[in-house]
């Protein structure tokens, strides 16, 4: 009898100790905040949307700029790298790998993290960055987001993701007056006072008047 008390009382004990999990893990859900209309904005601006996945963050140098490899994880996009290009000693090297929300806009590049609310946001002023932010929401890129010397991104936007997107053979473009430019292995978008080279990789070049 005493067992079948002790049982049951178990039994219940569990079960209570379910409900208050479900129910923080419901609350934990409701708590996240997510990107306004990302979806949308990202078709608008030629960029791409990326719901929370796994992102792998490795900082390197080349010269005078700091490279952050942002290497994606989502099978449902095209693009599988992105490479932000950096002025040494921004120090702005402090993201770290993790779950994130992707929004790239060509001339932006939003990196969320529902869970804690933390946003990364990094720009790119150029030609086209008005034009960009023009389609944007009044705010949808805070003051302090961060300036970039260039955002360049891996894959074809265009076709399912395969093994063809990884082939060096990629033709050149850019060139010195060019702020942006792509081939089937890469694009890149660089701020004023760089121009643009496209080649097996995308990269942003100092104009040799700065």
């Amino acid at each position: 009898m005493k067992q079948s008390i002790l049982l049951a009382a178990l039994c219940l004990a569990i079960a209570f100790i379910g409900i208050l999990s479900c129910e923080k893990s419901d609350n934990d859900v409701a708590k996240q905040v997510f990107l306004d209309d990302a979806h949308n904005l990202a078709k608008q601006n030629n960029g791409f949307y990326s719901k929370v996945g796994q992102v792998d963050v490795i900082a390197t140098q080349d010269g005078d700029q700091e490279i952050l490899k942002i290497n994606l994880h989502d099978a449902t996009i095209n693009p599988y790298e992105i490479k932000l290009y950096l002025s040494k000693g921004t120090g702005y090297t402090d993201l770290k790998s993790g779950k994130f929300e992707v929004l790239f806009l060509r001339s932006a590049l939003i990196l969320n993290d529902p869970v804690t609310g933390k946003k990364m946001e990094f720009i790119v002023r150029n030609d086209s960055f008005n034009e960009m932010q023009a389609k944007l929401p009044e705010g949808y890129i805070s003051a302090s987001a961060r300036n970039a010397v260039g955002i360049a991104v891996y894959g074809n936007h265009a076709n399912a993701r395969t093994h063809s997107d990884l082939v060096p053979a990629c033709a050149t473009s850019g060139g010195p007056g060019s702020t942006s430019c792509s081939n089937t292995c890469c694009s890149v978008s660089c701020t004023t006072g760089y121009y643009a080279s496209c080649q097996s990789s995308c990269s942003c070049v100092k104009s040799s008047s700065n």
